[in-house]
């Protein structure tokens, strides 16, 4: 014979998650309160028992808000944020739950039966269709969704490569590029702000990087690679130190010239391995 289910506690002191603490206290009719100091929390206007003076209320707008008017449902909640604590209750018996939904989890809550959550919760609904539904009204039954924050980080090419340059060669590096992104001076701005340096070649210099880059762009690989190899010879003879591509052709140029891969730092893989690196939260 299968286990018969436990009813949850309903006491929970000191826990925390998602970036706030909250207690549970009470059996028949518990209390919910949480520390909004650093996370906002919202909820439905009618279950707010106290709150500190600290902590300010607002309003918290939902997606589909016509959709909602027009069933008869709330299309705001209340917001509390702001340094201290705010408690909630129903007027009812019952249980309290806390439900911790990690990054891209997703939970369905039948409506009206939610008491609060963190602002970095996603709030919508979804509209059960079928005759069967409308028995619980004109129209129909709906589900609240509820889903864990799933962020998306932005990742800039120029803190990826020099970030990379840093790591391969601490003493500095050669960095080369189109003529308008070194007139920009991105890459030299952002190596100043984290203590790091960029050499640039001279204009000779700079005239074989344009060839090379236009032989990419016309399809002729292993004559760009010819040049690459002149290039990089050029800049070693004044400081033996890796390039940093810092455009889309010419790290295919360095590949096509069959020079060592820890010569260059490409743009382009710097930009890759950060990305999967946030992705699987390692350096790549």
């Amino acid at each position: 014979m299968p286990d018969l289910p436990e009813l949850m506690p309903t006491n929970v002191s000191g826990e925390t998650f998602g970036g706030v603490t909250y207690h549970i206290d009470g059996e028949l009719v518990p209390v919910l309160s949480v520390d909004v100091t650093r996370v906002p929390v919202y909820f439905e206007h009618h279950i707010l028992l106290w709150t500190n003076s600290t902590v300010s209320i607002g309003l918290k707008s939902l997606k589909g808000a016509l959709k909602r008017m027009i069933a008869g449902m709330q299309i705001f909640v209340t917001e509390a944020s702001g340094q201290g604590v705010i408690a909630f209750s129903r007027d009812g018996p019952g249980h309290i739950v806390p439900i911790h939904l990690k990054r891209g989890e997703e939970i369905h809550v039948r409506e009206h039966q939610f008491l609060a959550a963190t602002g970095n919760i996603d709030y919508s609904f979804e509209r059960v269709r079928g005759i069967g539904t409308m028995l619980f009204g004109q129209s129909g039954f709906f589900i609240d969704r509820f889903r864990g924050e799933l962020p998306v980080p932005l990742v800039h090419i120029v803190d990826a490569t020099v970030t990379r340059a840093m790591r391969a060669s601490p003493g500095g590096a050669w960095l080369i590029a189109t003529g308008g992104t070194m007139a920009s001076g991105l890459y030299p701005k952002k190596a100043a702000e984290l203590g790091y340096r960029f050499l640039e070649p001279g204009d000779d210099v700079k005239a074989l990087v344009t060839d090379a880059i236009r032989l990419v762009k016309a399809g002729r690989l292993s004559e760009s690679g010819e040049v690459m190899k002149t290039i990089v010879a050029r800049l070693r003879a004044e400081a033996d130190l890796p390039v940093v591509g810092a455009c889309t052709e010419l790290p295919l140029a360095y590949d096509a010239s069959g020079l060592p891969p820890e010569g260059m730092v490409s743009s382009l893989d710097s930009l890759a391995r950060e990305c999967v690196g946030r992705l699987y939260g390692r350096e790549i």
